[in-house]
């Protein structure tokens, strides 16, 4: 086990009399820097169930009494991810001029991978669970982020790659289900969507396991590029597409986006929705130098972030940046440049 989990019990003996019962506690010590990396995710691995192997802690307690007639063995099992706890300035001022320092501070025990975006969206409101077995699963849509590049070489036409983060108030499980992500694009900007991307299992209902981003004209077909970037139980996910796509040609392109998040199992409803996004794809009013882009463990990262000339009705506010690992409800911050 590589010296990652160490059980050990209340007891080392211990008398159950006739008719009777008594308890004991097991404990699992967990060491999260000795933990393996996490490859679980609901992408490329989304259908391996062998990869569990490689991240999974199990074993057995034996309870070894005298002959063999009343010899006993607890099975345990453990599913840890090793995880850091970053922590982010709430606002920075920045000028054209005169960027700003954003330091990044690190609580954890492990190091902790920032994925950068500038931040589009954001929603504060968040749906009480109903509770467990209702049926009714909510999913906030929390923050919304863009980043692009040059695809030559990548996309179709030499378009753009495109990536959207988005960032839930809670966890997804994995990315199949029960919750769906679009987002509508509206490339012209005439104030009807042009085209749709939606993440769905590759192939048919449980089949695959695998998730991809769909997209394609409103009415299809669609089709799929690329992977859903979603490392399983987490809030953070990443969908990438070529510019071609979506009718986009070339970097310095404003479109409109709309984000929803849907419940694609129980009910088909709505969740949640952020509209009114617009941003100029390439050409972002804010960006951020993030260095190495490893937070240490119980270390910092200076950033910095910059603010640059941009039509007026963009909706860039800031700066999001994405955790590789962290606890639930800090996987993510949203940096407002003021």
């Amino acid at each position: 086990m590589s010296g990652a989990i160490t059980p050990s019990t209340s007891v080392t003996t211990i008398t159950v009399p006739p008719r009777s019962r008594r308890t004991f506690t097991l404990t699992l010590r967990i060491d999260p820097t000795k933990l393996p990396v996490w490859i679980l995710n609901s992408g490329p691995n989304g259908g391996n169930g062998a990869a569990l192997t490689a991240v999974e802690y199990d074993g057995y307690l034996v309870l070894d009494a005298p002959g063999t007639a009343n010899d006993l063995t607890m099975p345990w099992h453990v599913l840890p991810r090793a995880a850091g706890n970053v922590s982010a300035p709430a606002s920075v001022r920045a000028t054209t001029g005169s960027p700003a320092m954003a330091r990044l501070t690190n609580t954890g025990a492990n190091p902790v991978s920032v994925d950068p975006f500038t931040l589009i969206g954001s929603n504060t409101t968040v749906n009480a669970s109903l509770g467990s077995g209702m049926q009714m699963p909510p999913m906030d849509l929390r923050y919304v982020g863009v980043r692009a590049f040059d695809g030559t070489g990548i996309c179709p036409a030499n378009s753009p790659l495109i990536q959207f983060a988005v960032t839930t108030h809670q966890r997804i499980t994995h990315s199949n289900y029960p919750v769906e992500i679009d987002l509508l694009f509206d490339t012209d900007r005439n104030g009807t969507p042009d085209y749709v991307g939606y993440t769905a299992e590759v192939g048919n209902f449980a089949s695959d396991g695998r998730n991809a981003f769909f997209v394609g004209p409103v009415g299809g077909p669609y089709s799929a590029f690329f992977f859903t970037a979603h490392a399983t139980n987490s809030a953070n996910t990443v969908l990438t597409l070529c510019g071609s796509q979506i009718g986009v040609a070339s970097l310095g392109q404003q479109i409109n986006v709309d984000a929803y998040t849907y419940d694609n199992y129980f009910t088909g409803f709505e969740l949640s929705k952020i509209e009114g996004i617009s941003t100029v794809l390439g050409a972002p009013r804010f960006d951020i130098d993030t260095g190495s882009g490893v937070v240490p463990a119980n270390g910092s990262l200076t950033t910095t972030v910059y603010r640059f000339n941009a039509p007026s009705d963009v909706t860039d506010s800031g700066i999001l940046l994405q955790y590789s690992f962290a606890p639930a409800g800090r996987e993510a911050s949203a940096i407002i440049v003021r």
